[in-house]
């Protein structure tokens, strides 16, 4: 079965609406309609609130990003695998030492900055540990 998409409308069509509304063609709720695109989205970006194209979100620098990369490749092949709170702690290191901060009290990315980070480098993999028991070791 094919994805669903994220949204039933193309950065095309949002344009088209977007510009139908300024040049006075059609209102936003006729736009809306005649579009498929919600209301409130369309509104948004008519009026500036949201960018009329998504803006990726990242904390990082495109170099620190690369950098953070290139650690967690070269420690998994050397054997390291980094957790996701590893991850986090060593996203939120680099923050701080830059002085930048995030919408959470503690100063790390989210869950969902996560995801999206494993999203932007799909050569990246979540992995499993196996569950070692006792019982094999002595």
């Amino acid at each position: 079965m094919a994805p669903v998409p994220k949204h039933p409308y193309t950065q095309a069509t949002l344009i088209e609406a977007i510009r139908a509304v300024q040049e006075k063609t059609l209102s936003l709720n006729r736009a809306s309609q005649v579009f498929g695109i919600p209301y409130a989205t369309l509104g948004d970006k008519v009026r500036g609130r949201r960018p009329i194209n998504a803006q990726p979100r990242t904390l990082l620098q495109a170099a620190e990003e690369e950098r953070l990369l290139s650690w967690l490749k070269e420690t998994a092949r050397q054997g390291f695998g980094r957790t996701k709170s590893d991850i986090k702690d060593t996203v939120k290191a680099i923050l701080d030492a830059r002085g930048a901060v995030t919408n959470s009290p503690d100063n790390r990315p989210s869950k969902q900055w996560v995801a999206d980070f494993f999203k932007r480098h799909p050569d990246l993999s979540e992995r499993t540990p196996l569950a070692l028991g006792k019982s094999g070791l002595w």
